[in-house]
């Protein structure tokens, strides 16, 4: 049978000495599953949705699709992240587009207290952000992947 720990307990690493400024050694937490992206205006289709939560840390994937907003300048973003990032959690993770206009765009960025990840990329004089007008093609995709630390 599996091993079962049960709730509010977990698997204690404290038999080792480790570095000052930790906040626990316990490990209490593993689950995976699907979960549902969406956006912040009109609609869009997911293949592969899935995450991984190891304690805090969080990664979710997805392959995003028939994207129906192509015409407004709103922040394109995915929202509906299957936990809330912790307040102090700035993420980064991997794009992979097609069919896109912003050919600066290189990451997708989650900041804290949220649960809506966008994708940036650099210029010259900043930061670039995607928009919805930016998608030029109804074959429009974007296959994305980034690990962030949940509130718990």
């Amino acid at each position: 049978g599996n091993l079962v720990v049960a709730s509010g307990h977990g698997i204690d690493f404290s038999a080792t000495a480790h570095a000052g400024g930790k906040s626990s050694e316990l490990l209490d937490d593993y689950e995976e599953g699907s979960w549902s992206p969406g956006t912040g205006q009109g609609t869009i289709s997911a293949q592969y949705a899935k995450y991984t939560k190891i304690g805090r840390s969080v990664t979710v994937s997805a392959l995003i699709h028939n994207i129906s907003d192509q015409s407004s300048s709103n922040v394109f973003g995915i929202t509906n992240l299957p936990f809330t990032s912790n307040s102090a959690s700035r993420s980064v993770g991997s794009i992979m587009m097609r069919y896109q206009n912003n050919t600066s765009l290189t990451s997708c960025y989650l900041t804290s207290n949220t649960t809506t990840m966008e994708f940036y990329g650099v210029t010259a004089s900043g930061w670039d952000v995607a928009l919805h007008s930016d998608w030029n093609n109804a074959n429009a995709e974007v296959y994305f992947t980034i690990t962030y630390n949940a509130d718990s």
